[in-house]
C-alpha cells in the first residue's frame, strides 16, 4: 500500500473506535447507519492504491458517504453532552473538559471505560 494513499485516506476519514460502533449498533435508530459504515470502510481499506482517475474518484465518492452516515449517526437517544464527547472522541480525541460527570456516568453505565484512553498531546 502506498503510504501516500494511506495518509490521504485516513486524513479524509473520522477515526472510528469499534467500541463507540459497537453502542452505536445497539440503538435501535443507527443499526442501518453502522451497517453502512462498516461495510464502506472495508470497501475504502480495500483499495491499496487507486490505479486511475475512475478509482480514486470512486474513493472519494464512498469517503464523502463514509464521513455522512459517521456524522449522521442517530444521536436522539443521548444527550447532547455524551452526543458531543462521543462525535469528538472518534473524530481527533475530546478535550478533557467534554468529560462532564453527566459523560462519565454514561460511560460506566454502559461498561465501555476502557475503551477511552487519557493523553497528553
Amino acid at each position: 500500500m502506498s503510504v501516500a494513499w494511506k495518509n490521504y485516506r485516513d486524513q479524509k476519514m473520522p477515526s472510528t473506535d469499534n467500541e463507540i460502533l459497537k453502542f452505536w449498533s445497539e440503538v435501535e435508530a443507527s443499526k442501518r447507519t453502522v451497517l453502512q459504515i462498516q461495510i464502506i470502510d472495508r470497501e475504502i481499506k480495500k483499495v491499496i492504491y487507486p490505479k486511475n482517475n475512475d478509482e480514486f474518484e470512486s474513493c472519494e465518492r464512498k469517503i464523502e458517504q463514509f464521513n455522512y452516515s459517521w456524522n449522521s449517526l442517530n444521536s436522539s437517544e443521548l444527550s447532547e453532552a455524551v452526543s458531543r464527547f462521543l462525535q469528538a472522541v472518534s473524530d481527533k480525541g475530546a478535550p478533557l473538559n467534554l468529560l462532564t460527570p453527566e459523560v462519565q456516568d454514561w460511560i460506566n453505565q454502559n461498561g465501555i471505560s476502557d475503551s477511552f484512553k487519557i493523553r497528553l498531546t
